[in-house]
Formats: structure tokens, C-alpha cells, sequence
């Protein structure tokens, strides 16, 4: 699961450059929502109970039945619960607590975290 931030790097005329980024939150490279531009949040319209964010747990309930699927077919190992959280310092903390609430809905309960940490 990745969190991007209201910012990316672009290379532009040979010079890094901060460029405004619609924050989204995305699951094995595929958007899943786009958070509010503003304020870095998940619209409330898409969550449930306040925490779960409907969408996130759709897709991520389609990630266990892939891996569940693959491994009926494979017979090498199956659904681990794991899940890896890529995020930045500018991730609000509610929205890491809604990402780590709805990954256990989904019965993702093995966190680990990526943080993206500034060149230089």
C-alpha cells in the first residue's frame, strides 16, 4: 500500500523540482482513491464506521484472494497477512491510522513500514 504525497520530484531544464501531486492511495501500483488535494485527507464519503476506507478494503480483500488463488494453484505457501505501508513524513497521522485500520479489516495484520526519506 502506498501513500503519496501532495508533492513529487520532476526533473525539469536538468534541476530537481517540486511539482503539486493529487495524494493518492494506491495498491500494487494501481490507484485505488484520491485523497482531498487540500487537505491530505480521505473524503468521508468513502470511509465507513470512521475509520475503514471502503475502497482500500475492497481492493485489498482482492489481493487475498489473488494470493489465496496462487497458492491453491502453487501449492507453495498462501496468504500471509503481510502488507508493506510506503509513506512519507508528510502523511497525516489519521490517514496512516485509517490505512493500518483498514488493512486488518482485510484481514492484513502483519505491518511493515517503508518510510521515503529526503535525498541528501
Amino acid at each position: 500500500v502506498m501513500i503519496t504525497g501532495p508533492e513529487n520530484k520532476a526533473f525539469v531544464n536538468g534541476k530537481t523540482v517540486l511539482l503539486a501531486n493529487q495524494p493518492a492511495i494506491i495498491v500494487d501500483g494501481k490507484p485505488v482513491l484520491n485523497m482531498e488535494a487540500g487537505t491530505f485527507t480521505v473524503p468521508e464519503k468513502l470511509k465507513e464506521g470512521g475509520f475503514v476506507i471502503a475502497p482500500l478494503r475492497d481492493a485489498l480483500i482482492k489481493v487475498r484472494a489473488s494470493q489465496d488463488l496462487t497458492a491453491s494453484i502453487t501449492d507453495k505457501g498462501g496468504f500471509t497477512g503481510k502488507v508493506i505501508i510506503i509513506a512519507d513524513k508528510q502523511t497525516p497521522f489519521r490517514v496512516l491510522t485509517e490505512v493500518l485500520v483498514t488493512c486488518g479489516q482485510a484481514g492484513f495484520g502483519e505491518f511493515k513500514f517503508a518510510i521515503v526519506k529526503n535525498e541528501g
